[in-house]
């Protein structure tokens, strides 16, 4: 998605091996940034896909009462250099509650967005329907870490094989779960990890 990039500083670069791979973490406030929003509809409060809580500090899923929740996040990959390989890539969530136990699917989203104005009614579901990746909130505790692996998607994105619209959290009902957002305190923000080195490094070819 295009966001202004606020919040930016220097790499946050987690050492260099000496086979010249490097490690950054993708993080509002830290290096490039995250930008996401939680979206909902509800049947039987009909302006509710209208609203926005891209100022949330949880981005949740699944259901809350009549209500269905999903989230968008979005990374800016522009402080990886262009002629790289991608090694791995790792999402990381703070899992803040979750209700029911239940899984929470990745998916690619397909169309940009804004965090500042997209709402269920605007995005459409625009999304891939095969699940990347799931989070089983049952098994991470309250203040947790949820770990996914995106380096095939990542690496689409990089490389520019895949549009760069972000990810797409979903939850079949009935359950819920809540993880921090990029307006949560630093501790609590999603975090995507990206390994990468020479193109020629091995046989780690993009």
């Amino acid at each position: 998605p295009s966001e202004p990039t606020d919040g930016r500083a220097g790499a946050e670069q987690v050492g260099e091996s000496q086979e010249g791979l490097t490690r950054i973490n993708i993080r509002r406030g830290a290096t490039g940034n995250v930008t996401d929003a939680t979206i909902t509809t509800d049947p039987t409060n009909p302006t509710s896909g209208n609203q926005n809580s891209g100022s949330s500090i949880n981005n949740s899923t699944g259901d809350l009462g009549t209500a269905t929740r999903q989230s968008l996040l979005g990374f800016d990959l522009s402080p990886i250099p262009a002629n790289v390989a991608i090694i791995s890539a790792t999402l990381t969530l703070r899992k803040q509650l979750s209700v029911g136990n239940g899984i929470v699917n990745v998916h690619k989203a397909t169309a940009g967005w804004s965090e500042a104005t997209v709402t269920w009614n605007n995005f459409l579901g625009a999304f891939d329907p095969a699940v990347l990746a799931t989070i089983d909130t049952g098994a991470v505790a309250n203040g947790g870490a949820a770990a996914v692996d995106l380096k095939t998607l990542v690496k689409g994105w990089h490389n520019g094989s895949i549009a760069n619209q972000g990810i797409l959290l979903e939850q079949p009902g009935p359950a819920r779960a809540a993880f921090g957002a990029s307006e949560a305190p630093a501790n609590l923000r999603p975090i995507l990890a990206v390994c990468y080195g020479p193109i020629n490094c091995g046989n780690n070819v993009q």
